[in-house]
């Protein structure tokens, strides 16, 4: 795939198929992966993408359900159908008010303070380095600072509960990889569910506690 060729050998897929698509005057064409996967309909015009997520609404891919289950333990947002999307939608509508997002704003702040500390060492220090190893960490502070109310310090030092979250995504399979030995490993299920059962046992802990204060 001469698309592929041109990029990185650690590049995302997303990368090459973007240079596939401006190649092509088409407005939409299909890509077919099979075996590996099944056909992707790659839409260039924005008519075209309006007029397939808000006129027909066509269901999401199974991949995307199947990964993102295993990261959340159950039904999300991402991959519910639109009926039930709505629904639930509707009931975390209170906590996703702009207002009640201002409030969490200074945890936010104090957790990119944080990040961008380390940025300057890093600035100091001259060397190259892969800026995930320092954003995945703030993400997940911060997402555990504002879903838990816990401060793991994941930024400066290990944690628990998050290096089993960051483990779950790095070994989850949302399709997108064409070798297959990594796409179908068997050792997957087996790690996604031992740590999952980690976060699932540290979550009902901190619910357990929530509810007895």
């Amino acid at each position: 795939m001469p698309f592929v060729d041109k990029q990185p050998s650690d590049a995302l897929f997303n990368y090459a198929l973007t240079e596939m698509a401006w190649s092509i005057e088409s407005d939409a064409f299909y890509l077919d992966f099979w075996p590996i996967a099944g056909p992707m309909l790659v839409l260039k015009s924005p008519t075209m993408a309006m007029q397939m997520m808000q006129q027909n609404n066509p269901g999401k891919p199974d991949f995307l359900g199947n990964a993102f289950t295993e990261l959340s333990g159950g039904p999300n947002l991402i991959s519910m159908e639109d009926a039930m999307w709505k629904k639930w939608r509707a009931i975390f509508t209170p906590i996703l008010s702009t207002s009640v997002i201002l409030q969490q704003a200074p945890k936010v702040v104090a957790q990119c303070e944080v990040l961008c500390e380390k940025l300057r060492r890093r600035a100091h220090e001259g060397k190259m380095f892969q800026l995930e190893d320092d954003t995945i960490p703030l993400t997940l502070e911060v997402i555990s600072t504002i879903s838990l109310d816990r401060l793991f310090n994941y930024q400066i030092k290990d944690s628990g509960m998050p290096r089993h979250l960051r483990a779950m995504i790095n070994w989850s399979s949302f399709g997108s990889s064409l070798n297959p030995f990594k796409r179908w490993n068997p050792v997957r299920p087996l790690v996604v569910a031992y740590h999952g059962h980690k976060i699932s046992k540290y979550i009902g802990a901190v619910l357990e506690d929530d509810l007895a204060q």
